[in-house]
């Protein structure tokens, strides 16, 4: 089934699609984004900056938004958010994609303590960024994400943030 995840219905209508077919909903992956393509802060085009946001921000929203009434009616779930690095760094020329993913960390927190005494589980991922059409992205770890808001880990390996 296709879903457009920036579309409120087609995100509705596949979360309905799930349980009138498998009976339940307990798990969900939401992994979809789409990049900026290139401009800077001060140059990317308004419908480029809404398009990267309706897709990687409010696009995660409208999953959570069907999904988690779906867990909550049966007693529990598992949600992970896909945010990337971009919710953790600076793309050069990516103003709307970083702007976004950011709050897709958010989200998924809000999500997990507003649903975690239902036993619904929400994570987030923010793994490596593999490739950039820019070159080579230099990476290091970012500061002030401590105390069970950042997984730590290795400097390469994917990390879960709550």
């Amino acid at each position: 089934m296709a879903v457009d995840i920036g579309n409120e219905l087609s995100v509705q209508r596949a979360v309905t699609h799930v349980v009138a077919t498998f009976g339940r909903l307990y798990f969900a992956v939401n992994n979809a984004g789409i990049p900026s393509t290139g401009h800077i802060l001060t140059e990317i085009p308004v419908h480029e900056w809404e398009r990267v946001l309706r897709v990687n921000l409010t696009g995660t929203w409208l999953c959570l938004k069907y999904q988690l009434p779906v867990m909550k009616q049966h007693g529990r779930g598992a949600i992970v958010n896909v945010a990337s690095d971009g919710g953790l760094y600076a793309i050069p020329g990516a103003p709307a994609y970083v702007a976004g993913k950011p709050g897709v960390v958010g989200l998924s927190k809000v999500a997990a303590v507003d649903y975690g005494p239902d036993n619904i589980s929400v994570a987030v991922l923010a793994g490596r960024l593999l490739h950039h059409r820019h070159g080579a992205v230099r990476r290091r770890r970012p500061t002030g994400l401590k105390g069970g808001t950042y997984g730590g880990g290795e400097a390469d390996a994917p990390t879960t943030a709550l």
